[in-house]
This record gives C-alpha cells, structure tokens and sequence, in this order.
C-alpha cells in the first residue's frame, strides 16, 4: 500500500513541477502583455508586474510542491520501516514459520492493512510497524532511545499510545476474524515493531507488556 502512494505521490511531484512551470510562464505573458497594455505600463513596468506575478505562481507551486515531497517522505519512512522489518521476519521461516506482509482487510466498510501477520504451531502474531524520525529530544534524553512505562512509550519528545493500541486493536480483529473464519479461537498476539530505535522496558507487574 505504501508503495502504491509513493508511486503517485512521485507522479503528482512531476505534475505539479511541470504545472508550475508553464502556468508561471502564461502568467508572465499575461501580465507583460494583455495588464500591462489595458493598463497603460510602461515595457519596465509591465515586466516588473509581470515578474512579481511570476513570483506569486512559483511560491504558491513551491508550497504545494513542498507539501508532497513532505507526505512522500513520510509514505517511504514507513515502507522502509516496514521493509526492514519483513526481512528481520524472513529467517523465522527456517523455522516453519509462514509469514505474510501488508495484509488487507476491511472492517464495516473500511479499508486497512496490518503490516505482517506471523503463523507457527503456537499461533498468530500481528506485527504493527511504527517508524518514526528521531530529533527533538528532550534534555537528558537521547534521540534514539525510547521507554515502554507499562502504559504507553516514552519518547525523546513526550509519550502517546498510538502504535499500543493500533497493535492491540489488530491482533484483537484478527483474532475475531480467524474465529469467524474457521469457527475455532486462536489467540493473536499484539507486537509492535520500532525499527531504528533503542527500545528499554521500564515497565512493571501487570502493564501491557
């Protein structure tokens, strides 16, 4: 899925660099030539309008190209991470493991994936991939570590539970979608993955480690 957005997210980049161009280059002959002659300019002036509202267009194409060069980075982050993830996955298959990755579902109308689904002779894992930059890191802390506190992670810039509950929420559809499939319960164990990252459990008895 998400090289499927980096593919279009890389044709909206040319789209719009290529758009920007020519619209920027019409803009500039409309202002040097049609406002400029009903305005009454003169050459120098006309080319100056014309070249503030060239200005104008690449600033607005530069933003808008910005802003998906921003979501495309995003989209690759998480496909590397999940990449890197697939591999560290392969070897379990030595071991008879079967391992499947982005695998799509749909709940009431909804489409998602869970990132890989792991099956041995003791059950099911679902492996929720969460690959994030590091940077921002509060004092004492160091930008490539982050704590697992029983209730959510601790990172270098503050806490959440985002990847906790989407890996709980995952592992407990797939286990109610394996019973309605087969009619028999097996239990799906939740595990999240932060490649990249120095993970330290400071957790207690009875968190949700």
């Amino acid at each position: 899925e998400l090289k499927v957005k980096i593919a279009y997210l890389d044709e909206r980049l040319v789209f719009e660099v290529m758009a920007g161009i020519c619209i920027g280059l019409l803009i500039l002959g409309f202002f040097s030539d049609t406002v400029a002659k009903a305005a009454g300019l003169t050459p120098t002036q006309a080319v100056g309008l014309g070249l503030a509202a060239l200005l104008a267009s690449y600033s607005v194409s530069g933003w808008r190209i910005a802003r998906i060069w921003r979501r495309r980075q995003n989209c690759y982050l998480g496909w590397y991470g999940e990449r890197y993830v697939a591999e560290w996955l392969e070897p379990a298959k030595l071991q008879g493991w079967r391992i499947f990755h982005d695998v799509p579902f749909e709940s009431e109308g909804k489409k998602f994936n869970i990132d890989h689904i792991a099956v041995c002779l003791g059950g099911v894992v679902a492996v929720e991939t969460k690959t994030r930059r590091k940077g921002n890191a509060r004092q004492g802390r160091k930008d490539s570590e982050v704590y697992f506190n029983g209730r959510a992670l601790d990172w270098p810039w503050g806490e959440d539970t985002h990847g906790l509950d989407q890996a709980e929420w995952n592992a407990q559809w797939l286990t109610e979608w394996i019973r309605a499939e087969i009619g028999e319960q097996v239990h799906v164990a939740p595990v999240l993955a932060l490649p990249g990252w120095w993970l330290e459990n400071k957790s207690n008895q009875g968190s949700r480690a």
